[in-house]
């Protein structure tokens, strides 16, 4: 449940800005096009992690499909730390 409620915490730290420059940058007339297309297309990518992890953990079993998106996640956090870190040096003067 902590896990849970961090990840949600973390979620909404990145949807929430996300959304609204989306929202400030679009134009009224486009603004329902991008997010039903934004909201379809994040419901259509959602759900095939859910259809493989299934699957791959009926073939390889849970505890290892638990460990590969472990080692998945940690693997992404790290690569987003590295390009966050080469965007500041990047932007210093």
């Amino acid at each position: 449940m902590v896990a849970a409620y961090g990840l949600g915490v973390a979620h909404s730290f990145v949807t929430v800005p996300a959304n609204t420059e989306l929202q400030a940058e679009t134009s009224e007339e486009m603004r329902g096009r991008v997010f039903a297309s934004l909201f379809m297309i994040i419901g259509f990518l959602s759900m095939l992690p859910v259809l493989f992890a299934g699957a791959l953990a009926d073939i390889i079993g849970l505890t290892a499909v638990m460990a590969l998106v472990a080692l998945l996640m940690v693997l992404t956090g790290a690569m987003t730390l590295r390009r966050g870190a080469h965007a500041r040096k990047a932007a210093a003067p």
